[in-house]
């Protein structure tokens, strides 16, 4: 009966986008894939019952937890970023080399 009602926490995803229990078991280990199951399960409880003030609340905890630290790799990696940019517009090798093609067409 549970399998049927909540079958497609255990599926295999549809699309590129779907997170599932089985993206976090092979990134985290069997416990993380558990973990994700409940969250899952738990969150259908919740907002089947009403709780969807809790549901927001907990997805705006989880978008911050995905977001400062995309941020700081960003705010670390922009000098990176930047000298690499600056290779590829100023170097004969990349992209003067493809100019140079257009132009003599």
């Amino acid at each position: 009966m549970l399998k049927q009602t909540f079958g497609s926490v255990f599926k295999e995803p549809k699309g590129k986008g779907d997170i599932t229990p089985l993206q976090a078991e092979f990134l985290f280990g069997l416990r993380a894939g558990f973990i994700m199951k409940f969250v899952y399960l738990a969150s259908i409880v919740i907002g089947s019952i009403g709780g969807a003030q809790v549901i927001w609340n907990f997805l705006d905890l989880a978008m911050a937890a995905i977001l400062i630290p995309n941020a700081i790799a960003l705010l670390l990696l922009s000098g990176e970023v930047k000298n690499l940019k600056n290779e590829f517009f100023t170097s004969e090798e990349y992209y003067k080399k493809d100019i140079k093609k257009k132009s003599a067409s």
